[in-house]
């Protein structure tokens, strides 16, 4: 780690980033520099060679990277695990999703979706209502974002009734409540 570090962070972990890297900085005299982006742009970055102290992607792109020789195998450490959820509005009725049949009707019934579908946690969702049977049926109502914090605002504005995140990415968010996980 160098005088001005280089720290890839996916926004899932920006919450907690903001927290700690203050705190690192003061007790090492490092200055950070921290990108906040999707998981899927870090890796990006990091094939086209763009440097970096630290980058924290999905476990299958830091082994891709790891394979590429951009990053050295025995470096590799899970830092964090996050559920997938559903975002309301704070004081919205929680949706049913405590089965997989009152997830899929919660997800048909909804007015409105929104999830960033470039994400990490956007893909995993594509699996899920690919497997579900629903993706045709949620795609006319499905607002696609950029970034996760757009998926909240979308929400928290009332422009979708349901959106789809990462915990960690909903809980710092005021006006928002953690629907459920999934």
């Amino acid at each position: 780690i160098g005088v001005a570090d280089q720290f890839h962070v996916p926004l899932a972990l920006k919450a907690v980033a903001e927290e700690l890297f203050p705190q690192f900085e003061k007790s090492t005299n490092h200055k950070v520099v921290v990108q906040f982006a999707l998981a899927a742009t870090h890796k990006q970055k990091a094939e086209s060679g763009e440097p970096f102290d630290l980058i924290v992607v999905t476990p299958a792109m830091l082994d891709d990277l790891i394979k590429q020789g951009k990053v050295a195998a025995d470096t590799r450490t899970v830092v964090a695990r996050s559920g997938l959820a559903l975002v309301i509005k704070a004081g919205a009725r929680k949706p049913d999703i405590g089965t997989v049949d009152a997830l899929k009707r919660a997800l048909l019934d909804a007015k409105s979706i929104t999830y960033t579908k470039q994400g990490a946690s956007g893909v995993l969702f594509e699996g899920v209502i690919q497997k579900l049977g629903i993706a045709d049926a949620l795609a006319p109502k499905t607002q696609y974002t950029s970034a996760g914090e757009e998926a909240s605002a979308n929400v928290v504005s009332g422009r979708a009734e349901l959106g789809v995140l990462p915990v960690s990415e909903i809980l710092p968010v005021k006006g928002a409540e953690l629907g459920g996980l999934f």
